[in-house]
This record gives structure tokens, sequence and C-alpha cells, in this order.
């Protein structure tokens, strides 16, 4: 796991190099928040409200994950290749990618109380859910973002990729935090949860056996 944590601080070294990005980053997700309060005015009834949020945090997400490889050049993505296992590479993007999302999900969840209200009921089961949907869109976005990053960096093509698969993710994350307003009945909650965890599973297990081969080429 040394490869994997000193690839992850070679990444925080480099986005504290640009503060710029991050800035840009932040910049979109609350204006996109700021948007939300001058449409309803900071009346949003509680369907809309979880909906516009997981909207928000989908697309801010992706904007984030768009850098994974997009910032190294084909030499320096040569030099890790002779440094490091691409193995080690991809999980260590994941890695880092769902730290900065599920930061991000945070920050902008608590803007977004802030401008359009609280209809959270259940505090540490929405961030429980913030975390499960983080670690997803992590390994979905960042595969993704290395599929795009060998298309002469198509990331039109990232998002294309991305929004089919996400989809279902997206679905069961607005499900599970509908829970968080109001109380539910738990059985299907855990079935849902079980759900999101297979999805994880799933994204960060295809992530790791694809990539070699996506990284020779």
């Amino acid at each position: 796991m040394k490869y994997v944590f000193w690839l992850i601080h070679r990444d925080v070294l480099l986005e504290l190099r640009q503060p710029h990005v991050l800035s840009g980053i932040f910049l979109h997700t609350l204006g996109s928040v700021w948007i939300a309060y001058l449409a309803f005015k900071g009346m949003v009834p509680a369907n809309t409200w979880n909906g516009l949020i997981w909207i928000i945090l989908l697309f801010s997400a992706i904007h984030a994950s768009q850098r994974a490889f997009g910032g190294d050049s084909m030499g320096r993505r040569l030099y890790y290749y002779t440094l490091a296992n691409p193995r080690h590479i991809i999980l260590a993007k994941i890695i880092y990618n769902t730290l900065l999302i599920l930061f991000l999900s945070i920050i902008t969840s608590s803007v977004f109380i802030l401008f359009n209200g609280n209809a959270i009921v259940l505090p540490a089961r929405f961030i429980i859910i913030l975390l499960l949907g983080s670690t997803g869109l992590g390994g979905i976005l960042t595969f993704t973002s290395a599929i795009a990053a060998q298309e002469l960096r198509n990331f039109s093509l990232m998002s294309i990729l991305s929004l089919p698969i996400v989809a279902p993710l997206l679905l069961l994350l607005i499900n599970l935090s509908a829970s968080t307003l109001q109380p539910m009945n738990t059985q299907p909650i855990v079935g849902m949860l079980m759900a999101l965890l297979v999805l994880d599973s799933l994204s960060i297990a295809m992530a790791w056996v694809l990539f070699p081969y996506l990284w020779k080429e």
C-alpha cells in the first residue's frame, strides 16, 4: 500500500499547486446551489429538495473527476508506467477521487441546507449515504476518466460513458436519501443499502480488473 499512499500524496501535492482548479469546481457547485435558491426562493418541497441536491452533486462529481487522468501528460503517464503497478495507480486515483467527491458533497450539502433549508430528519444516515455514494461515484467516474484520457482527452466521452452507468447508482441514492427525510420501513432500506454496496464493489472491481489492459494501450 505504500505505492498507493505515495500516489495519493502526489495527487494532493499537485492539487495544492493548482488551487485555482479546486476553486473553479467549488464556484461551479456553489453557483448551482445559488441558482436553485433563486428558482425556489428557499422554499423547496421535500421530494424536489432530495432530487435537486443529488443532481447538483452528480455534476459536481463529474466536473471534479475529469482531471483524474487528464492532468497527466503522455510522458508523465509513461514515467508512472515504469514506476508503479497499474492497479496501484487506479486504486490511488479511486481513493483520492472518492475523498474529493465526499469533501465536495459535504460542503455542497451544507451550503444547500443553508440556502434552501434542512429537510433531513436522520442526518447520520444521510452522511452514510453520502459516503457510499461518493465511493460508487469515485469508482465509476475515475475509470471512465481513464477511458476518456486514452481518446485524446475527449472528456465529453467521459460524460457519455458515465451517465448510463451512474443512473442506477443515482436512483438508489435518491431513494435511500428519501428515507432520511421522513420515517420509512427499514426492510426496503436494508435491501437498497445492500444493492448500493454491491454497485460500489462492482465499480471498483471493474476498474481493478480492466484498468491494467487499458493502461498498456
